[in-house]
């Protein structure tokens, strides 16, 4: 999945950034960060889905955002590190990746409204 979205820099302007995720992503996320995504991912959130889990590590959204912006970009994966995320995510004011968590995990999940229709309506 694919979108572009809007972010607020350090100098207080906006500027758009392109995320794509795909079906390397959690193996490029392993391989960068060391860690598992999806692990990560789902200690941001508790069981019944309503609240922050209680060992989230919102890092992981700056990571995965890192990961899904290089693809988008066509970046040589191999050649990221910590310090390239460091140099990344410097740009950004401190909450500006936070306050897209929830569009940053759906690019990556593939959340997006259905266009589908059901074809019968089902009687009761």
């Amino acid at each position: 999945m694919f979108k572009t979205i809007p972010l607020l820099l350090t100098d207080g302007t906006v500027k758009d950034f392109d995320f794509m995720a795909v079906g390397t992503t959690q193996y490029r996320y392993k391989q960068v960060f060391g860690k598992e995504l999806m692990v990560g991912i789902s200690r941001l959130i508790n069981q019944d889905l309503s609240t922050i889990g209680e060992d989230a590590d919102f890092s992981v959204i700056d990571k995965l955002a890192f990961i899904m912006n290089c693809q988008a970009e066509k970046k040589d994966l191999n050649k990221q590190n910590l310090d390239t995320f460091l140099e990344w995510v410097e740009q950004f004011e401190p909450s500006s990746l936070l306050n897209n968590m929830n569009e940053i995990i759906s690019i990556y999940i593939g959340n997006k409204a259905s266009t589908s229709t059901p074809k019968k309506e089902v009687e009761p």
